[in-house]
């Protein structure tokens, strides 16, 4: 048995004596998820039984015990129940339709692990709405932790501290290491960074004027280790979030991200050669050839089925199979790598319409919160959530990142966060008038 497994069945194990201590509740569901994050991608089932993980096993078992509170219900998020069933309906067509038809089914039952999560953390917070600050401490708990792990890696090497057995093949660019922390990529762990960077923007209480000299030297944090990871994607994401912030952050935020610029202008004026990031090996025009070459397959593949798509999860078992180019040669070995793009994996696997009703999810909340501000609603930290999920959606034109369960928990919590907020303005806002 690998590590790995070994490492998951501790961790479903240390949450049943946690869950079972705590009666049971949707918070102890929660707070677990979100303070043993880095652990709830491994997989519990080994890839012939599905790679079912921590985060699949503990959902669901989760789900038969707090069943109940499924049966909430609201007139607010109605629309998002509406989408899911739209989703769930639209993934199973493809499914049935696929090449692939069991590979793609244990994919969506992996994948409606994350609608339990969302509902039972969309629920907690009407129960007490106070809770969005856990909820925020807890993901902030697990970028931290992400950089110790990479302080290990640099100091004793990969090969003493990581989850896996074998690390992607681009964590070694232009003799600079790519470190990947806790992830097996570090393209991944860069976007995870970029996304969490914005959560140390966020104040539990919005109206005060003092600085947060801690939370920003965190941020700094996790921005250096951002260049140690030598992710493009996730640091591209970042500067497009902090535009947003920019323009519609308040000013003390406006000179903490000038002083993020500057800092980050001296790096890479100074230091280039230590970062992967702003030292590649492979210049920007062989890596657009290499990826418009991805990039066309993929837009063939989303043309086979182009309202249903092609199953979910069944891209690369696709590409396998038909594709003479959808990959990347590596020291002689054939790896794949996907689309090289978020948004085509999508269209490709769940079609127009699939395509469609999963971006709703994000479209909805965003368009909300600008309806808000419209109405001159003022909470900077709806900007702060904001930035964070498109930061996650400039990242995603290069990388898809879905199928890893931090990744999309971090996502996922985002988008709830920010539904709750702008539906606690809205309250606030009725009460008032």
């Amino acid at each position: 048995m690998e590590a790995r497994h070994i490492f998951s069945l501790l961790t479903v194990f240390l949450f049943l004596l946690y869950f079972f201590k705590n009666r049971c509740t949707k918070r102890s569901y929660l707070l677990f998820v979100l303070y043993f994050l880095p652990f709830v991608d491994l997989s519990v089932t080994t890839e012939k039984m599905g790679s079912f993980t921590v985060f699949d096993a503990i959902s669901y078992f989760s789900f038969f015990f707090l069943i109940q509170d499924f049966a909430f219900s609201s007139k607010r998020i109605r629309t998002y129940f509406f989408l899911f069933w739209l989703f769930l309906v639209v993934l199973l067509i493809g499914a049935l339709r696929s090449e692939f038809i069991v590979n793609s089914l244990i994919n969506i039952i992996k994948f409606v692990s994350i609608f339990i999560y969302a509902n039972l953390l969309i629920a907690e917070y009407y129960n007490d709405p106070t809770f969005t600050v856990s909820v925020v401490k807890g993901l902030k708990f697990a970028a931290l932790v992400s950089v110790p792990f990479l302080v290990v890696q640099m100091v004793a090497g990969l090969d003493l501290l990581s989850f896996y057995p074998y690390l992607n093949q681009n964590i070694l660019d232009s003799n600079v290491v790519r470190y990947p922390s806790f992830f097996q990529d570090p393209q991944m762990y860069s976007q995870f960074l970029a996304i969490s960077c914005f959560l140390f923007l966020i104040r539990a209480d919005n109206k005060s004027p003092k600085p947060q000299y801690l939370n920003y030297f965190f941020f700094l944090v996790l921005v250096f280790a951002i260049f140690l990871s030598g992710g493009r994607s996730g640091f591209l994401g970042l500067c497009f979030g902090l535009c947003i912030v920019f323009i519609a952050g308040q000013n003390q935020t406006r000179f903490f991200i000038i002083t993020c610029v500057l800092i980050g202008g001296l790096v890479a004026i100074y230091l280039p050669n230590h970062f992967s990031i702003f030292s590649r090996e492979e210049g920007y025009d062989e890596a657009y050839e290499v990826r418009h070459r991805i990039w066309k397959e993929a837009y063939n593949v989303f043309r086979i089925s182009p309202y249903w798509g092609i199953g979910s999860g069944n891209y690369n078992k696709y590409i396998q199979l038909h594709s003479l180019s959808g990959y990347y040669v590596i020291n002689g070995e054939i790896v794949y790598y996907g689309t090289e793009n978020g948004y085509l994996r999508t269209l490709a696997e769940s079609g127009v319409i699939g395509f469609i009703a999963s971006f709703l999810f994000i479209l909805v909340p965003v368009a909300s919160a600008v309806k808000a501000r419209i109405k001159r609603i003022n909470n900077n930290n709806i900007y702060y959530l904001i930035a964070g999920i498109l930061c996650w959606m400039t990242a995603s034109n290069t990388l898809y990142t879905l199928s890893d369960k931090r990744t999309l928990v971090l996502l996922a919590s985002l988008i709830c966060l920010l539904i709750t907020s702008v539906t606690k303005i809205e309250i606030a806002n009725v009460k008032e008038q």
